[in-house]
């Protein structure tokens, strides 16, 4: 099984991968989310957590840098699968990437971890002083193992690396498998739209809705 890492979004969806942390998750952490808690024999716990607000808020962030790099928002589209998950949480419920075995490989890994989150987090918000990465650049440093360039990935192992493999719902974990992430999903206009796009004239009725929902909600918040 590798090395696991787990997203889990509030109290019944799990995402998991294997030897590395799928880009798709990295937008909603920072370095400042990260936890310990000593579990004694069984080692330490080390997860990343959130909130649904703080979570929210750096996906409206990511989408206005996916306006600037274009050429990410492909390989993003998941970001509407994860955007729906935390959108029906409820308010105490919280989002956590739990790296724990990912981390404790080695103090090497641990490391760089760390710093390209905190790379990838300043690009976001701003800090043009590096520019992003190349995609396959991005992978390869939240991977414990070399991967090849995305366009020569199957869909098994684009899906695996770019999103995950989703528990929870059953009907959703039927959905959203390998034939859901054929080739088609990553071509033409499949773009996170929810995410991306935050002009509601350019998203299809159901992000319309989503749209108005997360708007509604950071409102609220204020």
């Amino acid at each position: 099984m590798g090395n696991r890492t787990n997203l889990h979004i509030g109290w019944n969806t799990e995402i998991e991968a294997n030897n590395l942390i799928p880009i798709n998750w990295l937008p909603i952490f920072a370095p400042s989310d990260l936890e310990f808690e000593d579990w004694g024999e069984d080692g330490t716990l080390v997860s990343l957590v959130v909130n649904k607000e703080t979570a929210l808020t750096r996906l409206f962030q990511f989408g206005d840098f996916l306006k600037t790099y274009d050429s990410y928002k492909t390989f993003f589209r998941p970001l509407d699968i994860i955007l729906a998950e935390i959108m029906s949480l409820k308010k105490d419920e919280m989002i956590t990437l739990n790296i724990s075995q990912f981390w404790n490989v080695d103090e090497r890994n641990a490391n760089n971890t760390i710093v390209n989150l905190q790379h990838f987090s300043d690009i976001i918000v701003g800090d043009r002083q590096f520019d992003a990465p190349d995609i396959d650049v991005l992978i390869n440093r939240f991977s414990m193992y070399k991967v090849k360039p995305v366009e020569k990935l199957s869909a098994a192992d684009k899906m695996h690396v770019l999103f995950g493999t989703y528990w929870g719902d059953l009907d959703k974990e039927a959905l959203y498998s390998t034939p859901y992430f054929g080739e088609g999903y990553w071509q033409g206009d499949a773009v996170a739209k929810a995410v991306a796009d935050f002009d509601p004239s350019q998203l299809n009725l159901e992000s319309i809705a989503l749209f108005d929902s997360v708007t509604d909600f950071l409102n609220s918040q204020k």
